[in-house]
């Protein structure tokens, strides 16, 4: 959510929005839970969020398809409780699997409510994206040609020079991630740090 959308909820909560952010799986594939726990609540204070909206659902990291059921109830039931009117995840073609089974989880979910929220999808692992990869913050994100369609149309979110700031430092705070080994996760976390935020819109109201 932080890559994808820190600025939007950066704005979201300046504006007095009611905000609650489902964090699906663990993090803990490296033993990492707890951590990464504690590194997700730092992030999102940044952008405003206090613990108490965060919905930490705990599936095994790398293995949500095979919880896919499960989880689809568990969403349906946070939907009806919250009546989103704007909703925000990844996308289904996102090649990371549990990010594309979110992103197909959330079609399938908003579909069935009464009032049909606003949906916007993001990606964060595809190929070749975002393009240049790494810090490159006065860049702006651009959608994969192979997924750019008139049906579903890709909306650029413009951020403001302090919600950029703002979600550069929620970015910092996931410490585990930037130490790791492989130089293209670090690079990727950067990447976002963008100009804009896009997103396709799946479900105009």
């Amino acid at each position: 959510e932080t890559l994808g959308a820190g600025g939007y909820i950066d704005r979201a909560e300046k504006k007095g929005a009611q905000v609650t952010i489902v964090v699906v799986t663990d993090g803990n594939k490296h033993g990492l839970k707890v951590i990464r726990h504690q590194e997700e609540v730092k992030a999102v204070a940044l952008l405003g969020v206090h613990e108490d909206q965060i919905i930490f659902l705990d599936y095994p990291d790398g293995q949500l398809r095979q919880f896919k059921d499960d989880f689809t109830l568990k969403l349906d039931q946070i939907m009806v409780d919250f009546g989103p009117t704007v909703v925000l995840g990844t996308h289904p073609a996102d090649i990371h699997p549990d990010h594309a089974v979110v992103g197909e989880v959330i079609d399938a979910t908003t579909g069935k409510l009464i009032h049909k929220p606003l949906l916007y999808q993001f990606l964060v692992h595809y190929h070749r994206y975002p393009r240049p990869e790494g810090f490159h913050p006065i860049s702006y994100l651009l959608p994969p040609v192979k997924l750019i369609s008139t049906d579903n149309p890709w909306q650029k979110f413009t951020l403001t020079n302090e919600e950029q700031n703002d979600k550069n430092e929620a970015v910092l705070q996931y410490k585990t991630q930037l130490a790791h080994k492989n130089p293209f996760l670090r690079g990727l976390l950067f990447s976002f740090v963008r100009r804009n935020e896009l997103y396709v819109i799946v479900r105009p109201q």
